[in-house]
C-alpha cells in the first residue's frame, strides 16, 4: 500500500485532469477547493498553450477553437507527461488518430508527427557533427564503416505530403492544390536550427539502415532493392551535408 502522502499526491494529480470540473483532492475546505479550481484551470491552460506552441501547423489547419477543444480532450486522457513543459505532448499524434472529430483532416496526425519530430530535434543533446576529414580515403574501407547518427536526427515517413503541407502553412501561405502522396523527411540540426530534407523511397531505406547501425554496403544493397537507379554518392553526400552523423566506426 502506498504511503499516505503518495496517495494524496496521486489524488491531487488525478483531480487536475478529472473531466468533472468540481473534482478536488479529498478533505479540502471550501476556500481551498476554490483555490484548487483556479490552479486546475491554470494548469490546463498552460498545457494547452504548450501544445499550441509545439504544434502550430496542426493548430492552423483545424483552427483555434477546434484545436483548444482537442487539446483539452488530450490533456484529460493523457497519463504520460514529460517533466519539461516544452516537451509536453509526446502522444498527441497518436491521440489525433483516435479522435473522431479530427477524422475529416486525414493528414493531421502525420503533420503532428512531423511537428513532434521538429520539437525533439530542436531539443536534442548537443554534439558535434562528423568531420568529413574523418572518412577513410580508401573506398573499400568506407563500404564497411558504420555511422552514429547525431542525437537530433529524426526520420518521418508519412502517407501524406507532410513536408509540403508544413511549408505551405508557413508565412500565411495556402495549402491548396496539394497532391496526395507519401512523403519522407529527414530532420537534422547541424547548427542552431532544425533543417528538413525530403527523401525519396530508396534514400529513406538507405538512411534508416545507416541510422539503425548497418554498414554502408548493407544500406546500399537495401536501397538498390527499392530502385536500381539509386545514387549512393549523392545520397551519402546529402546526409553528410545535413549533419546527420556524429561519429564513424571503421573496422
Amino acid at each position: 500500500m502506498p504511503p499516505p502522502e503518495l496517495s494524496y499526491r496521486q489524488a491531487f494529480a488525478a483531480a487536475l485532469i478529472d473531466p468533472d470540473t468540481d473534482a478536488c483532492p479529498p478533505d479540502l475546505n471550501p476556500s481551498a477547493a476554490r483555490r484548487f479550481r483556479v490552479y486546475r484551470n491554470n494548469v490546463q491552460a498552460s498545457l494547452i498553450a504548450a501544445l499550441a506552441d509545439a504544434y502550430p501547423v496542426v493548430r492552423r489547419l483545424v483552427g483555434e477553437e477546434f484545436f483548444t477543444a482537442m487539446a483539452r480532450e488530450f490533456i484529460l486522457s493523457e497519463r504520460s507527461r514529460s517533466p519539461s513543459l516544452a516537451m509536453y505532448g509526446e502522444g498527441f499524434a497518436h491521440f489525433i488518430e483516435r479522435f473522431p472529430p479530427a477524422g475529416s483532416v486525414e493528414y493531421l496526425a502525420d503533420v503532428a508527427r512531423l511537428e513532434r519530430s521538429r520539437l525533439e530535434a530542436g531539443n536534442a543533446a548537443d554534439e558535434c557533427v562528423l568531420d568529413v576529414s574523418a572518412l577513410p580515403a580508401n573506398g573499400e574501407r568506407l563500404l564497411h564503416a558504420r555511422f552514429q547518427p547525431h542525437p537530433a536526427v529524426r526520420l518521418v515517413s508519412a502517407e501524406y505530403p507532410v513536408h509540403t503541407i508544413w511549408l505551405a502553412n508557413q508565412n500565411d501561405q495556402s495549402e491548396a492544390n496539394l497532391i496526395a502522396c507519401a512523403e519522407h523527411v529527414l530532420l537534422t540540426r547541424p547548427g542552431y536550427s532544425v533543417e528538413m530534407r525530403p527523401l525519396d523511397a530508396p534514400e529513406l531505406v538507405f538512411s534508416r539502415a545507416l541510422f539503425d547501425g548497418d554498414d554502408v554496403q548493407t544500406a546500399f544493397e537495401g536501397a538498390t532493392r527499392v530502385s536500381g537507379e539509386f545514387d549512393v554518392t549523392a545520397a551519402f553526400g546529402s546526409l553528410l551535408e545535413a549533419g546527420a552523423f556524429s561519429r564513424i566506426t571503421i573496422p
